[in-house]
């Protein structure tokens, strides 16, 4: 019967719904269908909780037996220190002359002291626990009570709906209180796809809340075009008194995308080497277009150096595409060209 109550409790408390009550719907865009518009809820609601009792089984400290517990002390005894008395004379004088006089005079002996163990024992109790049974009361949810409902209309469109050709996207909407989250049903492998989303109006009188939200899906570069960054490598690096040289061919189309991440130090034989910089550019600006490809140059003005010494330096580039500030849609499918760096590092170079 037991087991039985505690399954009944538990299939209660399973059988009520979740904390939010949260929509999730589907829009699909293409390049002839770039908005779309909908309309989506969600609810939150707080338990309800009874004091309910329940049979179990509780324990208590009860007297068992009493025995007998000894143990060893120590009493400080001493021994000596009787009254020794002596007599002793005294002379008296007067106009006749002078007199010995006897005179008691008594002092405590010496006294000795030492440590004598004595056993010493008492009755102690000794306890037992003993299990009974009891009943107890414990909160049980008993249902949930509405507490806010958000009403969101959303507004999901494409910039630049022509680059999606004809593909199409389907993206699943979450709404979760004051938040719609926008996700990728399907990879898209053919563009970058990057998402921004702002609340365009609020409303709030305590039990509703109304919403607008509009959502814009940016189509941009081709993944293809990224994808010349796995065939290009970082060449002909170079360091001379006033600069930092290198060519990065194949990718001038993607110029205005790329960071130029710089490590200069010193080299000094015998104490460590000496940073003279290190930090990340913008491409464009350092560049000129060469053919299909990008001759970077980066002055040391721009690190805010001025001529290098006739010293062994040493010099590290890697080349990186700049993450969009805006969140990525189809991440997964991007993720690998992104995190992408072209790397070259020479040594021992005398400017």
């Amino acid at each position: 019967m037991k087991l039985i109550r505690v399954l009944f409790t538990i299939l209660s408390v399973l059988s009520i719904p979740s904390a939010h009550a949260s929509q999730v719907s589907q829009v699909r865009l293409s390049a002839n269908a770039a908005e779309q518009s909908i309309q989506m809820t969600d609810k939150t609601f707080e338990p309800i909780y009874e004091n309910q009792p329940y049979q179990a089984t509780c324990s208590r400290e009860v007297l068992d037996h009493m025995e007998s517990v000894c143990s060893t002390v120590s009493d400080n005894v001493c021994r000596g220190g009787e009254e020794v008395c002596t007599t002793q004379a005294d002379q008296v004088c007067n106009t006749h002359g002078c007199t010995s006089v006897p005179r008691r005079v008594c002092s405590a002996g010496p006294q000795v002291c030492q440590s004598v163990p004595r056993r010493v024992c008492n009755d102690q109790a000794v306890m037992r626990t003993e299990f009974y049974s009891c009943t107890q009361y414990h909160d049980v949810v008993v249902g949930q009570r509405l507490v806010k409902t958000f009403q969101n209309s959303v507004e999901v469109s494409v910039d630049r709906p022509e680059l999606l050709q004809d593909q199409a996207l389907t993206i699943s909407l979450l709404a979760r209180e004051n938040a719609v989250t926008p996700t990728l049903v399907s990879s898209f492998p053919l563009n970058l796809l990057t998402v921004e989303t702002q609340t365009t109006s609020t409303s709030d009188n305590g039990a509703i809340a109304m919403l607008a939200t509009r959502i814009t899906i940016r189509v941009g570069e081709s993944i293809a075009t990224l994808n010349q960054l796995l065939s290009s490598s970082v060449q002909e690096l170079a360091l001379s008194p006033s600069s930092i040289t290198l060519m990065l061919p194949g990718v001038a189309s993607l110029v205005n995308e790329l960071s130029l991440n710089v490590s200069l130090t010193q080299h000094r034989a015998i104490i460590a080497d000496k940073k003279l910089f290190v930090g990340t550019l913008d491409l464009a600006g350092l560049s000129v277009t060469q053919g299909g490809g990008i001759r970077v140059t980066l002055p040391l003005a721009k690190m805010n150096l001025s001529s290098l010494a006739s010293k062994r330096h040493n010099v590290s580039v890697s080349i990186s595409l700049k993450r969009p500030s805006l969140s990525i849609l189809n991440e997964k499918d991007v993720d690998a060209v992104l995190n992408k760096k072209l790397e070259a590092t020479i040594k021992d170079i005398t400017p």
